[in-house]
């Protein structure tokens, strides 16, 4: 089946192949099997319904915005405390998937610097990490695998203690409702001293 993606999938044209002859796929046999080509494609929907596979999607960002507004807390603000802030389902952590969003953690610099992660998450749909890496403050966003950012702090972070801040704010661009151009990225620390 020849699908496009943003195309309804009952104007997808279906396809027959020979595998055991043509593991290629270039010599589509749909239009000399007919009757072979209407028995695969009831197969296949009576397996569909079987195994819950409709609606049929091609739109991950339109099936990850259904899952959201189902399974995801509906709320501006997730405060997180150590020690017990470790491995948080991606679905009960902050939305920040192509939406506006700034972060703060709370950290110790130690003489001589540090290194690692203040903050990740992550999926196959995307994420964010908040890190030091050679006395920078890094922050680093993948929307869907699509559109990634990284800000670098230009200054080096002083050691004691203070707020690492990071995000992003932009707007969706045009009609394309799954692009958005980022019109401001942000990453800075501020001490407590």
């Amino acid at each position: 089946m020849g699908h496009h993606r943003d195309k309804p999938f009952a104007d997808d044209v279906w396809e027959l192949y020979n595998l055991n002859e043509d593991f290629s796929e270039s010599n589509n046999l749909a239009n000399e099997h007919p009757e072979k080509l209407e028995m695969l494609k009831e197969e296949f929907h009576k397996e569909a319904l079987k195994f819950n596979v409709y609606p049929l999607y091609d739109d991950m960002r339109a099936r990850l915005k259904k899952a959201n507004e189902q399974y995801v807390p509906k709320r501006d603000e997730f405060v997180f405390y150590p020690p017990g802030a470790i491995r948080i389902p991606d679905a009960y952590s902050p939305p920040v998937k192509n939406r506006d969003h700034s972060i703060t953690a709370h950290a110790t610099i130690p003489e001589g610097g540090a290194s690692g992660v203040l903050l990740a998450t992550g999926g196959i749909y995307g994420g964010y990490t908040f890190f030091v890496k050679n006395n920078r403050l890094y922050y680093e966003y993948n929307a869907f695998n699509e559109d990634r950012y990284q800000v670098v702090s230009e200054t080096e972070i002083p050691t004691g203690e203070g707020r690492a801040q990071g995000g992003l704010y932009g707007k969706l661009a045009g009609d394309d409702r799954r692009r958005r151009v980022v019109h401001q990225r942000h990453v800075r620390w501020h001490s407590e001293r």
